[in-house]
């Protein structure tokens, strides 16, 4: 099952996503034999990330409908993996399942729920001591503010 899950990993940083995709699902496979649940949302989030990824490659090559579906397609499975963070009350999990939220929908041009979700995140990590994470919480509200128009909140 982790094994299934770094092969998804390795072919996803290589930029083969369907590859990366059927990695992902064998893996949720072993992990519903086993009731895994935190491997289940971590491959939940992997196929959300999977289908994000696929849209904006459709996006860039002018596709925008595919890129819309596949937006749509990443939604339900970022959303599994947020909810199976919050039942196990693992918040560095919870604060790790927002910020793809927040990304999907900063491409989405959903700017109000990207916004609460990156905002969530941040506030999490900060509450947690998770510094590490912060720059990137921090990259995602300024991104957000950007497509606001907003120049000095994203400066901030």
């Amino acid at each position: 099952m982790r094994t299934c899950n770094l092969l998804g990993n390795v072919a996803q940083q290589a930029g083969r996503l369907a590859e990366a995709r059927a990695w992902y699902e064998r893996c949720r496979d072993l992990a519903r034999q086993r009731g895994d649940t935190a491997m289940l949302g971590i491959t939940a989030q992997n196929l959300g990330i999977v289908c994000q990824l696929e849209g904006a490659a459709a996006r860039q090559r002018g596709d925008e409908a595919s890129a819309r579906q596949r937006f749509a397609d990443a939604e339900p499975f970022l959303h599994e993996s947020l909810q199976m963070q919050l039942d196990r009350h693992n918040q560095p999990g919870e604060a790790m399942a927002r910020s793809p939220l927040a990304r999907l929908y900063l491409l989405m041009g959903d700017l109000e729920p990207a916004a609460a979700q990156a905002q969530q995140a941040r506030e999490i990590n900060e509450s947690l001591g998770l510094l590490r994470e912060l720059p990137g919480d921090d990259h995602s509200l300024a991104r957000i503010a950007r497509a606001r128009g907003d120049a000095a909140q994203a400066a901030d």
